[in-house]
């Protein structure tokens, strides 16, 4: 996904603005990938690194959703202009 060419604003920092709670999914999920990177046991990393993934694409797909109904309301904005 890229940026919105319309704003030019940053993918991020739009997540950062639009849902008060991503910061903190953010963080957690650094937290995670760092805890996951210096785990030095096998089964105990690998399950940080799933649970890290899964973490992963629910933040995605959060934004997903985000930028689908972000592009819903501009759509009726513009049939509400003309």
């Amino acid at each position: 996904m890229q940026n919105n060419p319309l704003t030019k604003e940053p993918k991020l920092e739009r997540a950062r603005r639009q849902i008060p709670e991503w910061t903190v999914y953010d963080d957690e999920i650094a937290a995670l990938a760092q805890r996951v990177a210096s785990s030095k046991e096998g089964s105990k990393g690998q399950a940080f690194a799933v649970k890290a993934d899964q973490l992963g694409q629910a933040v995605q797909q959060k934004q997903e959703q985000v930028e689908l109904q972000e592009e819903k309301m501009e759509k009726e904005r513009g049939r509400d202009e003309l």
